[in-house]
Order: structure tokens, then sequence, then C-alpha cells
């Protein structure tokens, strides 16, 4: 008998669970500029997205989606661009797929780039950013990623 009703718990378990899951709405993301896709990254609690979509070259590039407009922000003098995160406050992290790649905190308000870099590590990369504007991401030394580690901001540079 004991087996009879954990099996009916788990099936209403289940059964409730895929039902929440499922509801909301779903919108297609499609940068206008895009060939080939659009990667939907980060978003902040007022819906603004962040991203990264390929060009007819191959090359990428870092979308803001705010209120139904795009907008695509590239970090100055480098052709691949990706944006991971974003908060609240309008900053956006991301990073360069250049050699070395730079990673690199955004300010929507203004529209400065500021160096994203681990002290030491030779490559640094920012994949999040919370409302206090601490950034998480991960760094490699000789190849071997380690992830999780604090990343702190140096340098800023207009675009």
């Amino acid at each position: 008998m004991a087996t009879y009703k954990g099996f009916s718990l788990a099936a209403i378990l289940l059964c409730a669970f895929s039902t929440a899951f499922g509801q909301g709405t779903y919108t297609q993301i499609d940068e206008p500029d895009a060939v080939g896709f659009t990667e939907a990254l980060g978003v902040d609690n007022s819906g603004d997205i962040v991203g990264t979509y390929a060009d007819s070259s191959g090359g990428t590039h870092g979308f803001l989606l705010s209120n139904g407009t795009y907008i695509t922000i590239d970090y100055p003098g480098v052709q691949n661009t990706e944006l991971f995160g974003i908060n609240d406050q309008g900053q956006i992290v991301g990073y360069t797929n250049s050699i070395p790649p730079i990673s690199f905190l955004y300010n929507t308000a203004s529209q400065t780039f500021t160096l994203v870099s681990f002290p030491g590590a030779p490559d640094t990369y920012a994949m999040g950013i919370n409302d206090s504007g601490t950034i998480a991401g991960y760094v490699t030394y000789q190849n071997v990623r380690l992830p999780g580690s604090p990343l702190k901001v140096s340098d800023s540079r207009r675009s």
C-alpha cells in the first residue's frame, strides 16, 4: 500500500509541476540583421534582453532588445562581440571572441565600456552581473577553465 501512495503522490506532483512549468508566454527573438542565429542570453527585471547574433560574414554582434527596439552593441575595434548579462541599472557584461578575448562591462546610460580582468589571468570571461554590480564569470590559466572566479573592473574606454 505504501508503494501505491508513493506512486500516486509522485504522479500528482509531476502533473502539477508540468502544468505550472508549461504556463507563460513564449516570444521568438530574431535580431533583424541576424543571418544564421540569434541567442538571447540575459534578461533584467524590466524585460530588457541581451544576447548575440551572427551577420552575413559570420561575425557576431551583441544586442540589447529594449521596449521592442534592437540596439547593436559591439566592443570598439573588434569584429566578434557577445553579451551575456544585464542588471536593472543597465550594466551589461560580455566579451569578445578575439585573441586574447576582452571582457567588459558596458554602461547603457553613459555608453562606455570598462575592461574587466582577473589579476594574473591571461583570459577573463564576464558572464553575468547582479544589481549590486558583482560580475560572475570564469578565467583560464594555461587552457584550464576556473569557473566562479571573482572579477574586478579595471580600465575604461568610450565607444
